[in-house]
């Protein structure tokens, strides 16, 4: 008898919809959603240093800065993720529940 714990698989839709109601963040990895540690000092501070430097380099483009309030969708993957940082040139596509739609 394995001791291997069995975590049963969540569909995207599930997690989205616990999302909407969810105190803290979370990301989804292909079935499983997993709760979003919070950021040491380091880690803010790199963070907000890229943003300055990459929002600097972006000055005079289409493109705008995300920051991790942004929840991105690889669908290669079936995941969900927060990156610290995420750069969107043209028009976003946002994800409305029933597919995606160009804002």
């Amino acid at each position: 008898m394995s001791s291997e714990e069995i975590i049963p698989y969540v569909t995207p839709e599930a997690y989205l919809q616990f999302e909407k109601t969810a105190l803290t963040k979370h990301e989804y990895d292909d079935g499983v959603i997993v709760a979003m540690a919070g950021a040491k000092n380091d880690h803010i501070s790199i963070s907000g240093d890229l943003t300055l430097f990459v929002g600097l380099q972006l000055r005079g483009t289409n493109c705008r800065l995300r920051n991790n309030d942004q929840r991105v969708h690889v669908v290669e993957c079936n995941c969900y993720f927060h990156p610290d940082l995420t750069v969107v040139c043209g028009k976003p596509l946002y994800e409305n529940g029933e597919g995606l739609e160009q804002l």
